[in-house]
Parts: C-alpha cells; sequence; structure tokens
C-alpha cells in the first residue's frame, strides 16, 4: 500500500512536542508505534546510577531519585565496585 503524499519523503524534520491525547494505534497507515522517552532514559539510570549520581546528573530532587530505585529495585552494588577500580581503592574487610 503506497504512503499518503503527506508521508512520502523528504519530509520537514518535526521536534517533539506535548499533546492533548495519543493517536489511536489504527491513526495511520502500518499503526502507530509509542517509545518511552524521558521515563525510559530515567528507569536506564535508575538502574546503573545510585540515587544521589542519579539526582545530580538530573536535577531530580534526591527523593524523587530514591523513589525511581526503589520502584524499579535498583542496585547500586555494580556503580560502587566499578568505582572503586576505577580509584583503586582497596576493598574493605568484613569481619564475622
Amino acid at each position: 500500500m503506497p504512503l499518503p503524499v503527506a508521508l512520502r519523503p523528504p519530509l520537514e524534520v518535526a521536534l517533539a512536542r506535548p499533546v492533548a491525547t495519543i493517536p489511536a494505534p489504527s491513526a495511520m497507515p502500518g499503526g502507530c508505534l509509542y517509545e518511552p522517552k524521558r521515563t525510559g532514559a530515567l528507569i536506564a539510570l535508575a538502574q546503573e546510577l545510585p540515587p544521589v549520581v542519579l539526582s545530580r546528573l538530573t536535577g531530580l530532587d534526591i527523593s524523587s531519585a530514591i523513589a525511581w530505585s526503589n520502584a524499579i529495585g535498583a542496585n547500586s552494588t555494580a556503580y560502587a565496585a566499578a568505582v572503586v577500580e576505577r580509584v583503586g581503592m582497596p576493598l574493605p574487610v568484613v569481619l564475622h
């Protein structure tokens, strides 16, 4: 099925902008797909970074960064281990 004239190349570049409603998947020939943008990026960052780093990088309030990390069950031990390795600090010894 050929594309409608308005969708044939060359197309003008369009910047993302907020809309009041999201078009139905059947609104265009071939359907519409939607991807998470800001939320997806925050989830990816929160999985990798401790809340304090997430807060400083994104400008989120620290309580929001903690909530994001808790909501996805993030574990910051891999980040801490990478920092320790990069800096060359010896790991602390836990005595039982």
